[in-house]
């Protein structure tokens, strides 16, 4: 079964998004960041900047920006960040990059046109005689969110890959990129291609449309890495300066559509004399006042509520306002649930042992995965 989209929903009209105080577009439940964020310098596989999507509180999409390949690994270079003007009043941001290697800058430049934000890619310099046919815009979208559902590119319709599994085109050295640079190697085939893509058009929770002046490919990044994105990219075409390419993005806006509160707490637990506090994140734009409550849960399933009180206004942080529920006074041993609206958390305990084993799923399990190659 298909999880269902969390949130409330309005109806689905499109509504143009305007370049906001924070520097990064907004339409209701729809937020398009262009190079608000960069590359931890590390890894270039991050997916922590770039031009960026976030539809109904989820980012769907990141490491929208100029590429040497249809599917980036983690040691494939990336352009180095130069610049970035926002001019409110025109509603642009326009961002320098460059590979050094090649002395080659480029800009890409963002602005509105009607419900789309319209993203270009502008040439001082052609691109250099070594990427040609390897420099493409490439915009990279999260796999979970498009599983089980479909895309239209063009006319020709498809379904997003539960699994990789596509064609690939042997090369004989593999891509070093890949992090392996022994033996021959292979390169994914487009999955699709068209000037007009739709992505999951039968979802207006994700729905995303893209509209190219040059061919758009879909690629399935996890044919080449683990952790690869779908990827549509468009070629840079060579010989040529000024805007060579231009996108119009479109994610699907809901007016209207609030994301459903997250209320975060001790999933470990608390001690009975341990302060307890719980902060409820909410959208910005939720102007309820729902009460808080906590819930005691006894041993046929049925809950008692304990504590029930105004959640007090903690303040705003980025793109949340919060709240919070103080129940230290609460003592009694036992398993218990908080809730607010319609949202209610998984149990915890209220116990004098609740720490006794937490350093067992430390040790065995978040330390290794925190430290990746453990």
């Amino acid at each position: 079964m298909v999880p269902a989209r969390t949130g409330r929903a309005a109806r689905p009209d499109a509504v143009a998004p305007t370049l906001g105080e924070a520097g990064y577009y907004e339409a209701p439940a729809v937020n398009v960041l262009v190079f608000s964020n960069w590359y931890d310098g590390l890894f270039a596989d991050s997916k922590i900047s770039g031009v960026e999507i976030i539809q109904q509180g989820e980012r769907i999409a990141t490491n929208g920006d100029v590429r040497l390949s249809a599917t980036p690994g983690q040691w494939d270079a990336t352009a180095r960040f130069v610049d970035r003007q926002v001019d409110r009043a025109a509603g642009t941001v326009t961002v320098t990059l460059e590979y050094p290697d090649y002395n080659w800058r480029y800009r890409i430049r963002s602005s509105t046109k009607g419900a789309a934000v319209a993203l270009a890619v502008i040439l001082d310099t052609p691109v250099p005689a070594a990427l040609a046919g390897k420099a493409g815009f490439n915009l990279e979208f999260l796999p979970a969110a498009y599983f089980h559902h479909g895309y239209i590119a063009d006319d020709r319709s498809g379904v997003f890959p539960l699994h990789p599994a596509d064609t690939m085109t042997a090369t004989p050295q593999r891509n070093a990129a890949s992090g392996r640079a022994e033996g021959p190697g292979a390169e994914p085939n487009a999955i699709a291609q068209g000037t007009r893509l739709v992505l999951e058009p039968e979802d207006p929770a994700r729905r995303v449309t893209i509209r190219s002046s040059a061919p758009v490919q879909l690629f399935d990044g996890r044919n080449q890495a683990q952790n690869g994105w779908f990827v549509l990219r468009s070629l840079l075409p060579a010989g040529r300066t000024g805007t060579v390419l231009e996108w119009e993005v479109q994610p699907n806006s809901v007016p209207g559509w609030l994301r459903a509160p997250v209320i975060a707490h001790s999933q470990l637990g608390y001690a009975p004399g341990a302060r307890k506090v719980a902060t409820i994140e909410l959208d910005r734009n939720d102007r309820t006042t729902a009460p808080a409550r906590l819930l005691r849960v006894g041993t046929d399933g049925s809950t008692t509520v304990v504590k029930t009180a105004p959640a007090t206004r903690w303040g705003d942080y980025l793109r949340y306002n919060y709240r919070q529920l103080d129940f230290s006074d609460v003592r009694q041993p036992g398993l218990y649930m908080l809730e607010y609206g319609a949202t209610r958390t998984a149990p915890f305990r209220i116990a004098d042992d609740v720490y006794a084993g937490a350093w067992h799923p430390t040790l065995d399990v978040y330390f290794p995965v925190a430290m990746d190659h453990m």
